[in-house]
């Protein structure tokens, strides 16, 4: 099991670019909770796992509005 410490985030730049969109997708699909997220601040980050591997599998971030 992953502790916080383990979990690697990605900023929303890297996020845009492992998916290959922009910026602006990135904010769109974590405003209504399509993307588990943490915002720190005005900082968005995501959990990498969250990113490439299913849908199903479980993100240690919290969803956020």
């Amino acid at each position: 099991m992953a502790t916080p410490l383990d979990v690697e985030v990605l900023t929303v730049d890297e996020v845009a670019a492992l998916l290959g969109v922009n910026r602006k997708s990135v904010y769109c699909a974590a405003h209504p909770t399509q993307v588990p997220h943490q915002r720190i601040g005005r900082r968005l980050i995501v959990e990498r796992n969250c990113v490439i591997l299913a849908p199903s599998t479980p993100c240690h971030l919290n969803r956020t509005s």
